[in-house]
C-alpha cells in the first residue's frame, strides 16, 4: 500500500532546519569576526591571489575568508570573485530539492555579513559581464539540439564537456542519460557556463592574479576558473573540503 504523506506535515521540521542554519551562520560570522579582529594585516606587496569563490555557500566561504586572511597576514594580496547573479538558471548552491529552482535564494545577501567581517577585498561576477549576457546565453542554448550540448563551446572553451559533475550534484543522481530532466539540467548549466566564462576571463584580465585558488577543479564554475587560469600559465591551487573533514586536502593541479 502506498503511504500518503501530506507535504505540510513536514513544514515544522523544514522550518527548524532553516532556523538552525541561520543560527549557525550567525555563529560563523561572529567566530570569523573574532579571528580577523585579533590580528589585522598591514600593507602588502606580495603575490596577487585570486580566490574563485563564486557561490560556495557560507561554510565554504568562511574557509576561504580564513585562508585569505592567513595569507594576507603573510604579505599576500587576495581578492575574492563572488557570484552575485541570482538569476543564473543553475549553480552549485542549488539542487532539484531547492525551494526555488529559477533563482538562487541566498546568493550574495546571505554572505554579506561574512564578507564584511572578513575584510577581504571582493568583487561580484556582475562587474565582469555585459548587461545582456544572461539573455544572450539563454537564446544561444535554446536553439541547440539536446545532442549538441556536450559539444557546445563558450569563448572557444569546451564547456559542454565540463557539465557532468555539476549536473550530478544538481540532480542528486548520475546525470548520464537523455531524459527530459537531465537534458534540462545540462541546458541550465550551459547557460550558466557561458556567463561564467565571460566573467572569469575579464576578471583574470583585470586582477591579473599570480595564483588562483578554487574550491575544487571539478564542479562547473571552479572548472572554468581552473582551465582558464591554467591556460594563461597561472598556478591553480584547489581547496576541497569534501566529506572527509575540514580541508584535510589542499592540493595543486
Amino acid at each position: 500500500m502506498t503511504r500518503f504523506t501530506a507535504p505540510w506535515l513536514d513544514a515544522p521540521s523544514r522550518l527548524s532546519r532553516r532556523l538552525a542554519a541561520r543560527r549557525g551562520q550567525r555563529q560563523l560570522v561572529q567566530a570569523i569576526g573574532r579571528v580577523v579582529a585579533a590580528r589585522t594585516a598591514g600593507a602588502a606587496d606580495g603575490p596577487r591571489l585570486g580566490f574563485a569563490t563564486f557561490g560556495s555557500g557560507c561554510w565554504h566561504l568562511g574557509l576561504e575568508v580564513l585562508l585569505a586572511h592567513a595569507l594576507a597576514l603573510r604579505g599576500a594580496r587576495p581578492e575574492l570573485l563572488i557570484c552575485d547573479l541570482p538569476d543564473l538558471p543553475i549553480c552549485d548552491e542549488r539542487t532539484v530539492d531547492s525551494r526555488d529552482l529559477e533563482r538562487c535564494a541566498g546568493c550574495l545577501n546571505d554572505k554579506r555579513a561574512l564578507l564584511e567581517v572578513g575584510g577581504i577585498p571582493w568583487r561580484g561576477t556582475s562587474a565582469f559581464v555585459a548587461p545582456d549576457a544572461l539573455r544572450r546565453a539563454r537564446q544561444a542554448v535554446a536553439v541547440l539540439d539536446g545532442s549538441a550540448i556536450e559539444a557546445a563551446t563558450a569563448g572557444g572553451w569546451p564547456v559542454g564537456q565540463w557539465l557532468h559533475v555539476s549536473a550530478c550534484h544538481y540532480l542528486r543522481c548520475d546525470a548520464r542519460g537523455s531524459s527530459a530532466e537531465k537534458e534540462d539540467a545540462r541546458r541550465r548549466l550551459l547557460v550558466s557556463a557561458m556567463v561564467t566564462v565571460q566573467a572569469v576571463e575579464r576578471w583574470l584580465d583585470d586582477w591579473r592574479p599570480e595564483i588562483v585558488i578554487a574550491e575544487s577543479g571539478a564542479h562547473l564554475m571552479w572548472r572554468i576558473a581552473f582551465e582558464l587560469a591554467r591556460a594563461r600559465g597561472i598556478p591553480v591551487v584547489c581547496r576541497e573540503m569534501g566529506k572527509g573533514g575540514w580541508d584535510r586536502h589542499i592540493y595543486a593541479l
